[in-house]
């Protein structure tokens, strides 16, 4: 598997299910083993919902740890769902919506993918439901 995943990547690998792998500390177990084998093999970004907050974490290795070769970044945008709550606090946080019921959605962007070109990053943005910008944030491919 990770060597089919290596020899057809694509140059910017973005991951999406329903629960996050790290909800404030807290590891999913039952996504962590998708989360290390992304995060190990050139995973760029995990994008998630069910925790209705948003937040972005620091880019991770596939044993949540940042720094060093850490390159995978989790976003959880499920602030459009049900009864919005507050975020989870972890240090591996690089941005938290701290404030309860700010609806919202995250917008993202394959930069360079533009007229048939190879992205060669991503970049987002997190806006409430008027359209403000709350964080722009953003990862090499």
């Amino acid at each position: 598997m990770v060597s089919d995943l290596l020899a057809s990547a694509p140059p910017c690998i973005i991951a999406t299910w329903h629960h996050p792998a790290l909800k404030g500390s807290v590891i999913n177990p039952v996504t962590q083993p998708m989360w290390a084998l992304l995060a190990d093999n050139g995973g760029d970004l995990s994008l998630h919902g069910h925790a209705h907050y948003l937040a972005e974490y620091r880019p991770m290795n596939g044993d949540f740890t940042t720094g060093g070769d850490a390159h995978m970044v989790e976003v959880i945008a499920g602030a459009g769902g049900h009864s919005l709550a507050n975020t989870k606090i972890d240090p591996r946080l690089a941005w938290p919506k701290t404030q309860i019921h700010t609806p919202g959605a995250i917008y993202v962007t394959l930069v360079g993918a533009a007229n048939g070109g190879e992205a060669t990053a991503l970049s987002w943005e997190f806006r409430d439901v008027n359209g403000n910008v709350l964080r722009t944030g953003g990862t090499t491919c």
